[in-house]
């Protein structure tokens, strides 16, 4: 699974979307009109999944709008790491960039949940 940005003002089209020689395109998808989108919480025309990030240039210049973040809880924190009668269950978690962090369970969503998120 590839970094999603939605396209808000157009479809994504052949030169609506960047294309970096280092950054793999994996996937385009184009709805059937601009729909609303749930992970984006607007509508959207599509969306383009990459290898990795874009620059904040790209999106900006493009004007697309990154998806959620997906990740993989790796593990639960324990007490040692956390204070956990304080703040309640804690993850530890890897972007699918492949940065860490910790996280509460309120931050985070299912996969199974986020289907059928694009109406098409």
């Amino acid at each position: 699974m590839g970094i999603r940005y939605y396209s808000t003002q157009r479809p994504p089209a052949p030169g609506a979307y960047p294309r970096p020689a280092e950054n793999k395109v994996l996937e385009v998808k184009g709805f059937c009109s601009r729909v609303y989108t749930r992970a984006i919480d607007r509508p959207a025309w599509g969306y383009v999944e990459y290898e990795k990030p874009l620059s904040p240039s790209d999106i900006s210049s493009y004007e697309l709008v990154p998806g959620e973040l997906t990740c993989t809880v790796l593990r639960p924190l324990t007490d040692e790491e956390a204070d956990l009668f304080e703040t309640g269950p804690m993850y530890q978690v890897r972007f699918s960039d492949g940065t860490e962090t910790s996280t509460f369970i309120d931050e985070l969503t299912l996969a199974s949940e986020m289907k059928g998120d694009e109406q098409q």
